[in-house]
């Protein structure tokens, strides 16, 4: 027994008081924690991040898995087997990670209390019940100086998604944005042809798993526990097929939950996501959506993606929180939102020293993030995270500027040059921008744009397709009422040809076109950030033009109580409404420096790393722990379960032993905002183009 003269409280904040306080759940209930530790080295960290991107060091694009990872910056060995053993003699289920700076810990609510010192209870907010806890979290003096933060304990969900959606219906004028209307108008047509393309490399989605009892609901049936269904195949592979698209999808379930995750249409949220990565992924070997509690996307997702994903190219991110909001809450220790920010931060710091690059969307309300927000949010300027992260490609939002001209098929002929997204006086979304309040600003944007003295982290960096209706982009998603496996109910068997818009569509449809990057030059890229901020300040003093510069319209937010937050405006080079602009990729790809070289000057020999191994995918779902997931680069493992008792046994995240290799092409030619209005085509039928240890055993 621990005295309480050794234990640091770490102080967290009293549940909000709009909040309904429910019974204290039953002693025998299972709570899943997420624990992340902080680093042993985090200066390092950041000094190999850098010498990582440049191109006069020998560590340039040379990249950790993640056991070099763990060794090199997580705890020592015995630290890190100090802190699972105090969990595990407690009677919690252990699951160990390669990087030895985070692990899963699951446990009944009576350990949790005798433990932690919090009581879990039920609460309810908003119609939405969750489980949160009172009193203050301790923990031993040597276990919490290592703690950075626990997820778990709070299971109430603050991400966003906004599934705004209309069906094509025939016999409408106006466009509606296929693949490879995409492809045309980012200049990727000729880089995706068959043997062209991104071969041997893996993109993944972070997404959330929508609640069971929502998904009976949204399928008109009756609330009751049911396992949890991923977004559909066959929606999916229908628009794989019509986008011409070899990847295989791999829907990857951390584990089975009773969460519900906002409202009806999650799943349209990550079927647009694995969609959107195709445009420009097209020949990738796999593309995986990784599906984790709506409470622990940032924590047992991202870890999954950095520790058992982690050769793959890219990564993308749909959802968000109001910045604003995340980092002002709570008021300390290892259960807030700031210290799950910096967390979050630690981890995609993991996935840039593998060579990952990530993408996130930066909202739909503008300058106004918060707007919206469950718990309340004013109508003042903020951004969204985790597009505010320095280490992440925030992707804002542009709609065309004119009609465009259109085949009589209802195909794109020509590129449209476009304006910023704003949607919002007639009830849309537009593109998010502005300035964070949680980062300063990195580096690479020092001297850029209008606000390069605000000493703040400026968002968005790059901006690609938004609207909804002007045009909107088509994909196919399964609707409301229709099977979730076989989109059964409606009238193609494939899921209804729907019209999503958002930065949703921007963050996804960014990193599969940065995935054919990586394939064309032969290497993962990791942060791209100096690159992207090189060639566009080279673009504004006459250099090579890979950016269509954006220089009409503003991000000012109309919100749906009629006041207006007054954003940013678009102008010559870089401003916060598009960034630099939307992407040529031809021509980016023309510029981008090769492996061994840089536009920031020098050369080096160092080319990336990979891991493989014998593993093979099937593209289909499976479930279990979290730590048990399977359906990617053949990863599996027994996992942790969610419900019953613990009793104190352990396991191992391992890496992936699925083949990811960097593949190489040769030379050729919910944050959805809400549609508006009646589209064109039916679209679809136009044929658009870890840790060694003495008790901790790897799952392979």
């Amino acid at each position: 027994m621990v005295s309480v003269s050794t234990l640091a409280l770490l102080a967290v904040s009293a549940a909000p008081a709009e909040q309904i306080r429910l019974a204290d759940l039953p002693d025998e209930t299972s709570v899943h924690l997420g624990i992340a530790l902080l680093l042993e080295d985090a200066d390092g960290l950041k000094q190999l991040l850098a010498a990582q991107q440049d191109p006069a060091s020998p560590s340039y694009h040379k990249w950790l898995d993640p056991e070099s990872f763990g060794a090199r910056f997580g705890l020592s060995e015995s630290s890190y087997a100090n802190a699972l053993d105090w969990f595990a003699s407690r009677g919690f289920a252990i699951t160990a990670y390669p990087n030895r700076s985070f692990f899963e810990a699951v446990g009944r609510v009576d350990a949790v209390r005798a433990s932690l010192g919090v009581q879990i209870h039920g609460a309810e907010l908003s119609g939405k019940r969750f489980r949160t806890f009172d009193g203050e979290v301790s923990l031993p003096a040597s276990i919490s100086s290592r703690v950075l933060h626990i997820s778990g304990l709070d299971t109430q969900e603050r991400l966003r998604h906004h599934p705004g959606t209309r069906i094509l219906i025939l016999g409408h004028d106006g466009g509606v944005l296929g693949p490879d209307d995409l492809r045309l108008e980012y200049d990727m047509l000729g880089l995706t042809s068959t043997g062209q393309a991104a071969a041997g490399l893996t993109t993944v989605v972070l997404g959330a798993q929508e609640g069971t009892t929502t998904r009976r609901e949204c399928d008109g049936q009756s609330p009751g526990s049911a396992p949890f269904i991923p977004p559909s195949a066959t929606a999916i592979e229908a628009y794989l097929a019509l986008a011409h698209a070899t990847a295989t999808y791999n829907p990857i379930v951390l584990s089975n939950t009773n969460e519900d995750f906002d409202t009806c249409g999650a799943n349209q949220e990550f079927q647009l996501d694995v969609e959107m990565q195709s445009v420009g992924a097209a020949n990738a070997k796999d593309i995986d959506l990784v599906l984790s509690p709506a409470s622990e996307v940032f924590a047992t997702g991202a870890q999954y993606i950095v520790n058992s994903l982690s050769t793959a190219a890219v990564v993308s991110v749909s959802l968000g929180r109001c910045e604003a909001a995340e980092a002002s809450a709570g008021g300390g220790g290892p259960t807030t939102a700031g210290s799950e920010m910096q967390a979050v931060q630690q981890t995609i710091d993991q996935g840039l020293a593998e060579g990952q690059t990530w993408f996130a969307a930066s909202g739909d309300y503008g300058a106004n993030d918060c707007n919206e927000v469950a718990r309340g949010g004013g109508e003042s300027a903020s951004v969204d995270f985790p597009a505010s992260m320095p280490e992440v490609v925030a992707m804002g939002g542009t709609q065309f500027g004119s009609a465009g001209d259109w085949s009589a098929s209802g195909g794109l002929l020509a590129f449209v040059p476009e304006v910023v997204w704003n949607e919002s006086q007639e009830g849309g979304g537009a593109g998010g921008g502005g300035q964070s309040l949680y980062f300063s600003k990195p580096a690479y944007q020092f001297g850029i744009g209008p606000e390069s003295g605000d000493g703040a982290r400026d968002v968005p960096d790059l901006a690609l397709a938004a609207a909804s209706a002007t045009p909107g982009v088509a994909v196919y998603a399964c609707g409301n009422g229709q099977d979730p496996t076989t989109c059964a109910g409606d009238d193609t068997g494939t899921g209804d040809p729907v019209v999503l818009g958002g930065t949703s569509v921007a963050s996804p449809l960014a990193a599969g076109m940065f995935a054919l990057l990586a394939g064309k030059i032969g290497c993962n890229q990791g942060d791209v950030h100096g690159e992207i901020y090189a060639l566009g300040k080279a673009q504004q003093l006459g250099g090579p033009k890979v950016f269509n510069d954006i220089t009409s319209g503003n991000n000012d937010y109309v919100s749906q109580f009629g006041q207006t937050v007054q954003g940013f405006s678009a102008g010559p080079g870089y401003d916060l409404a598009t960034g630099w602009g939307s992407i040529d990729l031809a021509a980016l790809i023309s510029n981008w420096p090769a492996c061994g070289e840089s536009t920031t000057g020098g050369t080096s020999t160092g080319a990336a790393s990979s891991t493989s191994g014998s593993g093979s995918a099937s593209g289909s779902s499976s479930t279990g722990g979290s730590a048990g997931a399977t359906g990617a680069g053949g990863t599996t493992g027994s996992g942790v379960g969610t419900g019953g008792s613990s009793s104190g046994t352990s396991t191992a995240v391992g890496t992936s032993t699925g083949s990811n290799t960097d593949g190489q092409i040769s030379s050729g030619g919910c944050s959805c905002g809400a549609a508006q209005g009646e589209p064109a085509l039916l679209w679809g039928l136009l044929g658009l183009a870890f840790l060694p240890s003495r008790r901790f055993r790897t799952a392979r």
